[in-house]
């Protein structure tokens, strides 16, 4: 499991559910926190220089921005298996929290 540590050197554990990453105010968000995520794709979009999908566990749902991801370089992932993600398919995703445009989002390191 992905351990962070923030700049006093206290570790950071991933966060597990998107509650947890819908929770975080814009700052919070902004430190990167790790996030460990499993759930069901629900509003994929692939266009021509965006991309990015809706994921949605038992506690909620939330944007994954994989071109941001790639923008910062921290999609380290398969671009095979992203490119066979589809509306209904169950994925288990590693990233971390970024402050979005109006709420927070999750940009993934990778994704099966």
């Amino acid at each position: 499991m992905l351990v962070a540590r923030v700049g006093d050197g206290a570790e950071v554990k991933p966060l597990l559910r998107v509650a947890e990453v819908r929770g975080l105010s814009s700052q919070q968000a902004e430190k990167g926190i790790p996030v460990h995520v499993h759930g069901v794709v629900t509003l994929p979009f692939w266009g021509k220089d965006v991309l990015w999908f809706v994921i949605q566990d038992d506690s909620g749902g939330i944007c994954v921005n994989i071109s941001e991801a790639r923008r910062l370089h921290i999609w380290h992932g398969d671009d095979a298996a992203l490119g066979q993600v589809r509306r209904g398919m169950e994925v288990e995703m590693e990233g971390i929290s970024h402050g979005g445009g109006f709420a927070p989002v999750i940009l993934p390191q990778k994704l099966q």
